[in-house]
C-alpha cells in the first residue's frame, strides 16, 4: 500500500493514517519505526509513559499511581487505562538515535540522570517487543543499548556517534548481522588511534553479512596505519561490497593501491576526500576491477586523466559499463 516515498513523509502518513480503521492499522508501523526523530512538539513517550510501571515511574520521578498507570505493565494499581492503547507501539520501533531519544527524555520528564532515565525507557522497549535494525550511538550512553542484548542482535545498521570506540567491541560481540557499518575517527594524532582502529576491525570481522562500510575522518591519516586497517578490512570482510571514504586528505597514493586490488567492490566513494596530485587516479587507470559499478570522487581528485578513465571505463573495454558521479 505504501511506496518508499510515502513512508519517509510523515505528513502523509498521518493522512492515511486517518483515512480509515484498515488505513491506520497499515501506516501506524511507519509512523512508529523511527518515531523519536521529531525534534518538536509531544514526544512520543507521551505515549510509552503508559506503559511504565509504578516502580519506573517512581524512578523517573512521576506521580506512581494516577489514570496512566496499567496492569499490564505489572502495575499493582487498580487503574488499567493504558491497557486501551490501540497498538502495541514499542514493537513497531525499530530505528533509534542516540540524540533524538535523550531530547525526547529530557522534555518529556526534565530528569537530569540519564543514564537511569535511559535504563528505564529501554527496558520499557526490552519488555514490549522492540527489536532495533538501525542504531545510531556513542558516547558512555550508547554502552547501556549493549546491556539489553535482545534489543540489539537483529541490527541491520550502526552508526557510529563521537569517538567511544570501545562501543565498537560491543557491536562484534552482540551483533552479527550488520549490513551498513559507518564509523568516524575524530582524532588521527590520538595515542588511542591504534586501539580505534583494532575496535573497528572487531566490529567489521564480526559481520556475517557487511556490504556497506563508511569511514569518515577530519584530517589527515598516518598513511602506514590507515593502509594497514584498509587491508585488514578487505581481507576480513568478504561480503564487502561498498566502501566509502568521507572528508580525508591524501598525499600519496598507497591507500588507492590497496583499494584497486580488490576485485570484489561495486562501488567505491571518495566522499569529500582530497588528495595531493593525479595520483589516485593514475592509480584506477592502470586498475582492473572487474566488478566495479560506479565511482563517486570529487573533481579536485584529478584533471584530464579524471576525464579519461571516466571515458574508458564507462564504454566497453571490460564487457561492462561502470558509472563515474563527479561533484
Amino acid at each position: 500500500m505504501f511506496t518508499e516515498d510515502t513512508t519517509s513523509d510523515l505528513k502523509t502518513l498521518y493522512a492515511c493514517a486517518l483515512v480509515s480503521r484498515q488505513w491506520c492499522i497499515d501506516a501506524i508501523p511507519y509512523l512508529w519505526a523511527n518515531p523519536f526523530i521529531n525534534p518538536r512538539g509531544k514526544t512520543p513517550l507521551s505515549t510509552l509513559r503508559r506503559l511504565l510501571t509504578c516502580k519506573e515511574r517512581t524512578k523517573l520521578g512521576i506521580a506512581a499511581c494516577d489514570k496512566d498507570c496499567h496492569l499490564e505493565s505489572g502495575c499493582d494499581c487498580d487503574n488499567n487505562d493504558a491497557a486501551q492503547l490501540a497498538f502495541n507501539y514499542p514493537e513497531f520501533i525499530t530505528t533509534i538515535n542516540l540524540h533524538r531519544l535523550t531530547d525526547c527524555y529530557e522534555r518529556e520528564f526534565e530528569n537530569n540522570e540519564s543514564a537511569n532515565t535511559m535504563r528505564v525507557i529501554l527496558e520499557l522497549l526490552v519488555r514490549h517487543g522492540t527489536r532495533l535494525k538501525v542504531l545510531e550511538a556513542g558516547w558512555d550512553e550508547g554502552m547501556i543499548f549493549f546491556e539489553y542484548k535482545v534489543l540489539v542482535q537483529r541490527l541491520k545498521k550502526f552508526k557510529l556517534l563521537g569517538s567511544l570506540y570501545t562501543i565498537l567491541d560491543q557491536v562484534g560481540k552482540y551483533c552479527k548481522n550488520v549490513e551498513f557499518l559507518y564509523i568516524p575517527f575524530c582524532d588521527f594524532a590520538s595515542e588511542k588511534v591504534q586501539s580505534s582502529f583494532s575496535s573497528a576491525i572487531t566490529a567489521i570481522a564480526s559481520q556475517r553479512s557487511l556490504k556497506h562500510l563508511t569511514l569518515s575522518g577530519s584530517r589527515s591519516p598516518d598513511h602506514a596505519s590507515f593502509r594497514s586497517l584498509i587491508e585488514s578490512i578487505l581481507t576480513q570482510a568478504s561480503t564487502l561490497e561498498t566502501i566509502t571514504l568521507d572528508r580525508f586528505y591524501f598525499d600519496n597514493d598507497d591507500m588507492f593501491k590497496v583499494l584497486a586490488s580488490c576485485t570484489k567492490l561495486r562501488i567505491i566513494d571518495f566522499k569529500r576526500c582530497r588528495v595531493k596530485d593525479d595520483k589516485v587516479v593514475e592509480v584506477l587507470v592502470n586498475s582492473n576491477l572487474e566488478k566495479l559499478e560506479k565511482v563517486v570522487v570529487m573533481s579536485n581528485c584529478g584533471s584530464m586523466k579524471l576525464l579519461q578513465w571516466a571515458i574508458r571505463i564507462s564504454g566497453e573495454h571490460y564487457g561492462y559499463k561502470t558509472d563515474v558521479c563527479l561533484y
